[in-house]
């Protein structure tokens, strides 16, 4: 599944379900979804349950009146949300079975608890709507975007700048834990044996199944000694041996590349993945704008957002 779909389901089906449950009579109703009421304890639920769901604020902090205002809103407009994709997985008439909310609750939490149920377990109810807006969104928004050759190379004039690459080298790299293991390993190579055989059979690094292949890097990406050694490397030269706290090291300078802006052949699959992601994006915005045509939603109480 894209990553985006998956951020969005991760988003959503974290949230405790806001039960409707338990709801009095004289409960004051925040808005129509549809035909169906959010009352204020329903949110007053679900908001608790939010803002213990991901990076914001506890509820025991301290908030502005206009931190207080903004979190409360955006809650808000995450239980509508909610409660407009789960009206129209019923007007699909989509559906949950056992198993599926047996494998949901695997899934989730890890095998079935021994003898009591842990806090926090979710309730028969919360499984089944996380599935229903699992199954609406995989519906619904999984289905495979196509982006062109004409698209990638119409994205890639517009945005060259930002493909614009430092000056780079790229190094093989064999470190052991005693000056004099080093200094023999440099002179297996200075004999011409081969670098990369080397580091494979002595290297403790963890690039040593590569033959110890660094890749590429720009200045600032690596450990100030490594750079130091490196960057005071002619192409195919081997550097002495280097003590730093790691161990014994020696470096091999492979190629340098020099500041520019990257070719679309180097990109071009970068750009195919911004261009699906922007396409899918607009497809969910869009499917939402008109879920919330098919069933409006009507605000009758805004004073939930003070607390």
């Amino acid at each position: 599944m894209a990553r985006w779909l998956t951020a969005v389901l991760g988003g959503l089906l974290l949230l405790s379900a806001c039960s409707r449950e338990g709801a009095v009579p004289s409960d004051p109703v925040l808005a129509l979804v549809g035909d169906e009421p959010i009352t204020r304890s329903e949110f007053e639920r679900f908001y608790r349950a939010w803002r213990r769901s991901g990076p914001r604020p506890s509820e025991e902090e301290a908030l502005t009146p206009e931190q207080n205002r903004a979190l409360r809103l955006e809650a808000f407009q995450e239980l509508v949300q909610r409660r407009l994709f789960l009206k129209e997985a019923n007007r699909l008439g989509l559906t949950v079975t056992p198993q599926e909310e047996q494998a949901y609750r695997v899934r989730v939490q890890g095998p079935p608890p021994q003898g009591t149920v842990p806090p926090g377990t979710p309730s028969a109810r919360k499984v089944r709507e996380d599935l229903l807006i699992e199954k609406l969104l995989r519906r619904e928004l999984g289905k495979p975007v196509q982006v062109t050759e004409r698209e990638i190379r119409t994205y890639y004039r517009a945005h060259r700048k930002e493909f614009n690459r430092p000056a780079q080298v790229r190094a093989r790299h064999i470190v052991v834990a005693t000056r004099e293991e080093a200094e023999a390993i440099l002179q297996a190579l200075k004999a011409g044996q081969a670098f990369e055989a080397l580091a494979r059979k002595h290297s403790l690094g963890p690039e040593k199944d590569q033959g110890g292949d660094l890749g590429w890097f720009g200045r600032g990406q690596m450990p100030e000694p490594f750079e130091r050694a490196i960057f005071a490397l002619r192409v195919g030269q081997v550097s002495p041996v280097i003590q730093t706290p790691y161990g014994y090291h020696l470096f091999k300078l492979e190629a340098r590349r020099r500041a520019g802006i990257r070719r679309l052949k180097e990109v071009r699959e970068e750009i195919r993945e911004i261009l699906i992601r922007e396409k899918q994006e607009e497809r969910f915005y869009r499917w939402k704008e008109a879920l919330q045509k098919r069933f409006r939603v009507v605000i009758r109480d805004t004073r939930f957002l003070e607390g």
